[in-house]
């Protein structure tokens, strides 16, 4: 059994020496996981994008074969002006903010969709971008020494750049919006003009976490090449996020506002896609492409970009982006709690190539008496099913209690998933619980559980030098993620050498406050501290569950 992080490189004018980032393997030997790659990676790139920078080993999602497909028929065309979803058009000028910019027109269609804003809605695109690389550690102090790391660098002669030019992507946005921040208005955190000294900037580090409106619930990314599910997803959800490379003097059509490049060139720009015309005419574009039909797009250059800030983009274009994004987002609910351990943006994963299964798991403490309602994870695996346990005791590893919770679905698409569970777990303070996720894909080598480690990116300068530009630390601990190994064992993430350590599984718990008083904590009846003769740990389980609400019991012993 060989395990892997594998990251599959996504040209964007770009590449990256050594091993791809974030492989491992197991040693035939011990059966454990051994690092295999160089803790940073050059990259070289033409300067010439406007806030798109896609990660080195992105796994694309892959289309959905035809008998796992949502069915059903869409209108030929479809606008989301039309329906009251969209904003006004925004002006990113003069930074490189394309992925904040068009996942924050995505979160306002999308809380718009849901009746939680009208359209007068106006996010913050700073807010994000800013507290991603100035992190405020989380309320319970779980990822305090996690870090992004931005160094300030002479890009070419005279232009240094600066962390808020320091680009995104939409798996990024994934990865920071999953673990906070969440999202606020733009009076909150207005977007910096033009004369704003940079190197001066700051937010006050007390809203980044008590200004949020809403927070990520799901995010998917979807194959370009499923067009029925991304056009099912606007509608669904508001709009979309895409990313195709943007040269207006050579591929925009300023009469027509319609954007066709017939040259498989990288991708640099990130935008929303409001809507489609499957028969908008092929001759509207300035070089014709085979088919008619394309995209409906709000671009993020202001009203003079387009037709007033909008432009149709066909779909035959071959800079499309590999996979459109969609971002579901919802209310913040009082007195929820959320237990993570990753917190930065670096993409990482963790699977077994000869295998169509993956488990790993997080151990947690409980605050305070509290009540386990659903957990979190992120993937890039495609239609894929799932397994939840939750386990209450914990010792050493996140079998070591008694079962409390065992819950199995499916999901269609790659992304971060949020499952509410059927029978929420009661817990009380100082409760070790674990939370394990085990996915099962289609095939061997397509289940992936994605991590969050240490690791650096290094970028030849203007003057040829090589530097580190951008640097990611997880501050992971003994006891706090695993993995299972082929024999059924658990083996820890941690490892005391930073460079072989794959840091933490990217899990999370949501909790909420209980006002009642609890169940008597899980080590009053550790089956350990059981005396023979005495009750089973099974029947503890029981008597222990049995007045929980809605509880249905669960029989399977550990």
């Amino acid at each position: 059994m060989k395990i892997f992080i594998i990251n599959l490189i996504f040209l964007f004018v770009l590449s990256v020496t050594g091993f791809a980032s974030g492989q491992t393997a197991i040693d035939s030997d011990s059966d454990l996981l051994v690092w295999a790659d160089p803790s940073s990676k050059t990259i070289h790139y033409i300067d010439e994008n406007y806030g798109l920078l896609e990660e080195p080993g992105i796994i694309h999602s892959d289309p959905v074969p035809v008998e796992f497909q949502e069915k059903g028929t869409f209108p030929e065309r479809y606008d989301a002006r039309e329906h009251g979803l969209i904003t006004s058009v925004k002006d990113q000028k003069p930074y490189d903010l394309c992925w904040a910019e068009s996942v924050m027109s995505m979160a306002e269609s999308n809380l718009i969709k849901k009746e939680l804003a009208d359209n007068s809605i106006d996010l913050s695109e700073i807010f994000a971008h800013y507290f991603q690389w100035f992190r405020v550690s989380d309320p319970l102090n779980l990822t305090s020494g996690d870090q992004n790391n931005w160094y300030t660098y002479e890009s070419y002669e005279g232009y240094f750049r600066e962390w808020i030019n320091s680009w995104g992507s939409g798996y990024r946005a994934v990865l920071l919006l999953s673990g906070w921040p969440g999202l606020t208005s733009e009076k909150v955190a207005p977007y910096p003009d033009g004369e704003t000294d940079i190197s001066r900037y700051s937010l006050p580090p007390e809203i980044a976490w008590n200004s949020s409106l809403a927070k990520l619930k799901d995010a998917w990314w979807i194959s370009m090449n499923d067009t029925q599910a991304i056009k099912r997803m606007i509608m669904k959800h508001g709009s979309a996020v895409i990313a195709f490379n943007q040269n207006r003097s050579k591929y925009l059509n300023e009469d027509t506002g319609a954007y066709y490049c017939p040259n498989a060139l990288y991708t640099n720009h990130l935008v929303n896609v409001i809507g489609w015309d499957d028969t908008y005419p092929a001759y509207n574009f300035s070089s014709q492409p085979d088919i008619d039909g394309a995209w409906l797009v709000k671009n993020s250059f202001g009203t003079d970009w387009g037709n007033e800030g909008y432009f149709w983009l066909s779909y035959a274009d071959k800079t499309l982006s590999e996979d459109a994004f969609i971002y579901d987002f919802e209310n913040i609910v009082s007195g929820m709690k959320t237990y993570q351990y990753d917190g930065t943006v670096s993409y990482n994963y963790i699977n077994d190539p000869e295998s169509n299964t993956i488990a790993a798991a997080n151990i947690f403490t409980a605050i305070d008496n509290e009540k386990l309602v659903s957990v979190g994870f992120l993937t890039p695996s495609s239609y894929f099913s799932y397994e939840i346990k939750i386990y209450r005791g914990v010792k050493d590893t996140p079998e070591s209690g008694i079962l409390f919770s065992s819950q199995s679905g499916s999901e269609l698409y790659a992304g971060f998933h949020t499952i509410p569970l059927d029978t929420p777990v009661d817990l009380c303070a100082g409760d070790r619980f674990s939370v394990i996720i085990e996915i099962t894909a289609s095939e061997n080598g397509k289940a992936y559980i994605m991590t969050d480690r240490s690791e650096s990116f290094t970028v030849i300068d203007a003057k040829g030098e090589e530097r580190i530009f951008q640097e990611f630390i997880n501050s992971s601990n003994p006891g706090e993620s695993f993995y299972k190994r082929s024999n059924g064992s658990w083996t820890d993430c941690w490892n005391s050498d930073q460079a072989n350590s794959l840091g933490n599984v990217r899990i999370k718990a949501f909790t909420q406050f209980t006002s009642y008083s609890a169940l008597k904590s899980i080590d009053d009846i550790n089956p350990d501290k059981n005396t023979a003769g005495q009750i089973t740990p099974l029947e503890l389980y029981w008597i222990e569950n049995s007045q929980a609400e809605n509880f249905v019991p669960n029989f399977k012993d550990k």
